[in-house]
């Protein structure tokens, strides 16, 4: 069985304090993994990446035939360059961890309760009714039910 990890918020992961793993560990561990970078402010593009090169011998096949495959690389090869110079990359997650903190921090302050205690950047707030319906007149607002818990 192959193990393949999904890296659309790795940045996040990556720049969290609660987390002992690198990109060098996952390439270890994994045969395929994503690295999504518009989360963390690129223009465009992804990297699927096969540490151990014959993984999925016709992967580019595919992908040209699905016609998601861009035919000049240049740019997002610039990006992830970059991204990956000096730490940025896992900087910008330690970054949106940090602000999301500001964030939970306002939210307590104002007597909000946070749903889920999270250490990356994803919150999730229980809103009363009456706050439900206050914030809808200035803001969209996507509401779901409490996830119920096993036992319950």
């Amino acid at each position: 069985m192959l193990l393949y990890v999904d890296g659309a918020r790795l940045v996040y992961a990556l720049g969290c304090q609660a987390n002992d793993a690198s990109l060098a560990y996952i390439a270890r561990i994994a045969d395929a993994f994503y690295i999504g970078d518009t989360k963390c402010g690129a223009l465009f593009g992804e990297a699927v990446v096969f540490p151990i090169p014959g993984t999925a011998p016709r992967f580019f096949t595919q992908v040209k035939r699905a016609g998601p495959l861009l035919t000049k690389g240049r740019i997002a090869g610039i990006q992830f360059e970059t991204l990956f110079e000096d730490g940025l990359y896992a900087g910008l997650g330690r970054r949106a961890i940090a602000t999301a903190d500001r964030i939970r921090a306002a939210l307590r302050a104002r007597g909000l309760r946070l749903t889920y205690p999270s250490p990356t950047n994803q919150i999730f707030v229980e809103l009363s009714p009456d706050e439900r319906a206050r914030l809808g007149r200035i803001a969209d607002i996507a509401a779901g039910r409490k996830a119920q818990r096993a036992g319950r």
